[in-house]
């Protein structure tokens, strides 16, 4: 079987796209086999042995595909106009990237290994930072914590209405079948802090994500480039996400009303 590798073009076949364009503007039309189509991508990233995180120039689409997706390596001087990278659409890619190479780094946990590359990248991109705090986060790019973090809030909570608790948890369910079904290139989160060059006693704090090969290091220092971050994982996080944030606040909104009543 070929292998592929960041940078290459390939010709796809994939029925992402269209049941995610179905879902977004078909009026309730059905999704159910819905046939692949032929695309030409290229590849952001190697998930791992068997996927790739790919963007699709034509129709500014990223996803992850897997080996059996992909029908061949497509030589650039092939490509069309609106198949490149930087042709019809725009390429949604952060700003301050930092690749290790060695796709490891020292530490015994996944935490010091986080905690290191997050100050190897902030050394190479802002050396004149001075970096005072580093420490990992649960992480709002892994579906893991995703879950985790809907499960803790609703256990920890008592609903008087039962109704609602049932209603609640069937959403969960089908969140976790969210999780199983859509596809994402998944980060580690780390938060640092940066001593203010102004105020002596104040530290700025940002993101650094780090995916789960260890290879591609993304620091985010402000509302924008975490933006363009987000874009960059895709519609299928994104719809990920936009679930998740709405049945955190059912259920932060609930809480706040049953604690009103009591």
């Amino acid at each position: 079987m070929e292998t592929y590798k960041k940078g290459d073009y390939v010709a796809i076949t994939t029925n992402q796209p269209t049941i995610h364009f179905i879902e977004m503007f078909g009026h309730g039309l059905s999704t159910d086999d819905v046939e692949p189509d032929e695309y030409i991508a290229i590849i952001k990233s190697v998930v791992d042995s068997a996927n790739y995180f790919v963007f699709i120039p034509s129709i500014g689409y990223r996803c992850i595909i897997n080996n059996s997706e992909v029908l061949r390596k497509v030589p650039e001087d092939e490509l069309e106009d609106d198949d490149k990278e930087n042709g019809r659409f725009t390429d949604s890619t952060p700003h301050f990237v930092y690749i290790n190479n060695k796709k490891d780094a020292p530490g015994k946990t996944i935490n010091e290994k986080c905690e290191y590359l997050a100050r190897v990248a902030m050394s190479y991109i802002f050396p004149e930072d001075k970096v005072e705090k580093c420490e990992m986060e649960s992480s709002e790019f892994l579906k893991s914590d995703l879950l985790s973090r809907v499960q803790y809030i609703f256990e920890r909570n008592h609903f008087v209405d039962p109704l609602f608790q049932d209603s609640i948890r069937k959403k969960i369910e089908y969140f976790v079948e969210m999780l199983q079904h859509l596809r994402f290139k998944e980060y580690y989160s780390i938060r640092i802090g940066v001593k203010d060059e102004l105020e002596e006693d104040a530290t700025n704090y940002h993101m650094i994500a780090i995916d789960t090969n260890l290879e591609e290091v993304i620091i985010a220092k402000g509302v924008e480039e975490r933006t363009v971050f987000f874009r960059s994982l895709g519609p299928e996080f994104d719809s990920i996400y936009h679930f998740y944030r709405d049945l955190m606040m059912e259920i932060l909104t609930k809480e706040v009303h049953v604690n009103l009543k009591l």
